[in-house]
Protein backbone atom coordinates (compact mmCIF):
# COMPACT_ATOMS: atom_id res chain seq x y z
CA UNK A 1 0.00 0.00 0.00
CA UNK A 2 1.24 3.76 -1.17
CA UNK A 3 0.22 6.23 1.21
CA UNK A 4 2.49 8.73 0.48
CA UNK A 5 0.87 11.18 -2.24
CA UNK A 6 3.27 13.63 -3.87
CA UNK A 7 0.57 14.83 -6.09
CA UNK A 8 -3.08 14.56 -6.82
CA UNK A 9 -4.57 16.67 -9.25
CA UNK A 10 -5.97 17.64 -12.26
CA UNK A 11 -4.56 18.72 -16.00
CA UNK A 12 -5.67 18.62 -19.63
CA UNK A 13 -4.79 16.63 -21.86
CA UNK A 14 -4.52 17.06 -25.64
CA UNK A 15 -3.50 14.33 -28.39
CA UNK A 16 -3.24 11.44 -25.82
CA UNK A 17 -1.06 13.11 -23.61
CA UNK A 18 -0.96 14.98 -20.30
CA UNK A 19 1.23 17.05 -18.64
CA UNK A 20 1.82 18.61 -15.17
CA UNK A 21 4.03 20.23 -12.79
CA UNK A 22 4.29 20.51 -8.98
CA UNK A 23 6.15 21.23 -6.04
CA UNK A 24 7.73 18.57 -3.59
CA UNK A 25 7.45 19.22 0.14
CA UNK A 26 10.84 19.53 1.73
CA UNK A 27 9.22 17.29 4.71
CA UNK A 28 9.71 13.85 2.57
CA UNK A 29 11.19 10.68 3.00
CA UNK A 30 14.44 10.50 0.82
CA UNK A 31 14.94 6.96 1.10
CA UNK A 32 14.78 5.53 -2.11
CA UNK A 33 11.88 2.96 -2.75
CA UNK A 34 9.75 2.06 -5.67
CA UNK A 35 7.19 4.47 -6.77
CA UNK A 36 3.93 4.24 -8.83
CA UNK A 37 2.17 6.99 -10.95
CA UNK A 38 -1.31 6.11 -11.16
CA UNK A 39 -3.59 8.55 -13.76
CA UNK A 40 -6.92 8.63 -15.20
CA UNK A 41 -8.87 10.37 -17.45
CA UNK A 42 -12.61 10.59 -18.73
CA UNK A 43 -14.38 12.75 -21.32
CA UNK A 44 -18.06 12.42 -22.45
CA UNK A 45 -18.13 9.09 -24.05
CA UNK A 46 -15.19 7.03 -22.32
CA UNK A 47 -13.37 6.33 -18.76
CA UNK A 48 -9.12 5.53 -18.84
CA UNK A 49 -6.61 4.63 -16.81
CA UNK A 50 -3.48 3.07 -15.80
CA UNK A 51 -0.41 3.03 -13.84
CA UNK A 52 3.46 3.13 -14.30
CA UNK A 53 5.64 1.10 -11.75
CA UNK A 54 9.09 1.18 -13.33
CA UNK A 55 10.42 4.62 -11.11
CA UNK A 56 12.58 4.70 -8.17
CA UNK A 57 11.84 7.91 -6.12
CA UNK A 58 14.09 8.90 -3.16
CA UNK A 59 17.54 10.80 -2.04
CA UNK A 60 18.86 14.22 -2.43
CA UNK A 61 21.92 16.29 -4.03
CA UNK A 62 25.07 16.30 -2.09
CA UNK A 63 26.02 19.50 -3.77
CA UNK A 64 24.02 22.67 -3.62
CA UNK A 65 23.39 24.09 -7.52
CA UNK A 66 20.76 26.76 -8.55
CA UNK A 67 17.77 24.52 -10.31
CA UNK A 68 15.32 26.55 -12.21
CA UNK A 69 13.70 23.71 -14.06
CA UNK A 70 12.41 20.29 -12.51
CA UNK A 71 12.91 16.99 -13.78
CA UNK A 72 11.23 15.56 -16.84
CA UNK A 73 9.52 12.46 -16.60
CA UNK A 74 8.42 10.73 -19.46
CA UNK A 75 6.32 7.03 -19.49
CA UNK A 76 6.79 5.22 -22.72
Amino acid sequence: MRNNILFSGKTVTSDGRFSFTFIVPRDINYKYGSGKISYYANDSEQDMNGCFQDITVGGFASTTVTDTEGPEIRCL
